[in-house]
C-alpha cells in the first residue's frame, strides 16, 4: 500500500484553462525534489520571494517563493545567523546588553517582506536560504487589472500608478502580467504593493516608460471594490491515506475555489471530505474554521479566514507548500 510520509512536502501549482466558464487555476500537485544526505553548496540561482512567516524570538522564518516551491517542494528556511547577516549588511547596530541582564531582541524581519535570496540544502536535503537582500516594496492603485486567458502569458496585462515609483525612478506607472499576482483578480481602483526586478527593463507604453511589477499583492479594497471577487480557480489536493490502511490510495481532490472577502468557497468535494481533512491544509496558511455542508447537489464548504488580507495572501500565489504533519 502506498504509505505518506509523515513530513512529505505538498505543492500546489495553479494554471490556467480554457473553457465555457471564466478561466480558472487548476492547481495540480507535484512531489518535492530532495537532494542526497549532505549540505550542498548554493546553486548559484537568485530567487525572489515573500517572507511567509518569522519568529521574532527564535530568530527563524521560512520564505515563499513560486519558483523554489517548483524546485524542492517546500518553502525556504531562514536561519538565525542569516538574518544577523542581512542586519548588518543594511547598518543594524546591535543594542547594548540590558541592565538586567536580558538579552537584546534579534534583529527581525516582517512576514510579508520581499526579499532576494540563494538556496543552499541542508545535510537532509531541505532548501535554506543564504545571502538574504531585502527589497523595497512599493504601493500604488490599480489603473486596470490583468485580463485573463486560456495561459498567464497570453493574458492582456494589466497597469498600476505608484508616487513611491515616481519618487525613486521617475517612472509613475507599472505593468502587471498575470502571472505577477498569482490566483488574485484584481480590479481597477485596487490598492496593492508590487516590487521590480533588479536592473529590469524598461518599456514605452504609449509614449509612457513603465516598468514590470513582480509580486504583486492585495492589500484592503477601497469600499467600491469589496464586493468584487478576490480570486477563482480550481484546487487539486492531494489526500492522505484512507483511515485503517485498506484501499490507502485515495485521487486528488479536484475543487472549484472562489474567493469572497475574508472566506473561500469550495463546491465539487466527494462525500467522504471533512473538516479536518481541510484544515490539514487550510490552517497553515491562516484559516480559522471550515463547514462543510451536504445536499444533494453535492458537498460545499466554506474556509473562513480572520479577515480578507490573508485571503488575498493565499490567492497572490499560484504556488502553495506544506508539511503534512499531522
Amino acid at each position: 500500500l502506498a504509505q505518506v510520509a509523515p513530513t512529505a512536502a505538498r505543492l500546489f501549482k495553479a494554471r490556467t484553462q480554457r473553457g465555457q466558464h471564466p478561466p480558472v487555476a487548476d492547481m495540480t500537485a507535484s512531489a518535492g525534489h530532495y537532494a542526497p544526505m549532505g549540505a550542498q553548496q548554493s546553486d548559484g540561482e537568485e530567487y525572489l520571494g515573500m517572507v511567509k512567516s518569522y519568529n521574532a524570538r527564535r530568530g527563524f522564518g521560512f520564505i515563499a517563493c513560486e519558483a523554489t516551491a517548483a524546485k524542492f517542494g517546500r518553502d525556504v528556511y531562514i536561519a538565525k545567523a542569516e538574518v544577523q547577516l542581512l542586519a548588518a549588511s543594511e547598518g543594524h547596530v546591535p543594542p547594548p546588553p540590558s541592565h538586567t541582564g536580558e538579552k537584546p531582541p534579534p534583529p527581525s524581519l516582517e512576514e510579508e517582506d520581499l526579499v532576494r535570496f540563494y538556496v543552499k540544502l541542508s545535510a537532509e536535503g531541505y532548501p535554506q536560504a543564504e545571502h538574504i537582500r531585502r527589497v523595497r516594496k512599493f504601493h500604488g492603485t490599480v489603473l486596470e487589472p490583468p485580463g485573463e486567458a486560456a495561459t498567464d502569458d497570453e493574458a492582456p496585462f494589466g497597469r498600476i500608478a505608484s508616487d513611491d515609483l515616481a519618487a525613486a525612478r521617475g517612472i509613475r506607472d507599472a505593468i502587471v502580467r498575470r502571472a505577477s499576482c498569482g490566483r488574485a483578480r484584481l480590479a481597477a481602483g485596487d490598492r496593492v504593493t508590487f516590487c521590480l526586478q533588479d536592473q529590469g527593463p524598461t518599456y514605452t507604453i504609449s509614449g509612457e516608460m513603465v516598468v514590470d511589477a513582480l509580486l504583486v499583492m492585495l492589500v484592503p479594497r477601497p469600499q467600491h471594490n469589496i464586493g468584487c471577487i478576490l480570486g477563482c480557480c480550481i484546487l487539486n489536493l492531494p489526500r492522505t491515506p484512507a483511515p485503517g490502511g485498506w484501499g490507502g490510495y485515495r485521487p486528488d481532490l479536484q475543487l472549484d475555489c472562489h474567493a469572497l472577502g475574508d472566506r473561500i468557497i469550495l463546491s465539487g468535494l466527494p462525500q467522504d471530505v471533512d473538516q479536518s481533512e481541510l484544515m490539514r491544509f487550510f490552517s497553515k496558511h491562516g484559516a480559522t474554521q471550515v463547514g462543510v455542508a451536504v445536499s444533494r447537489a453535492g458537498a460545499f464548504a466554506s474556509v473562513a479566514f480572520p479577515g480578507m488580507s490573508e485571503v488575498a495572501r493565499f490567492m497572490a500565489r499560484s504556488k502553495h507548500t506544506f508539511a503534512d504533519d499531522k
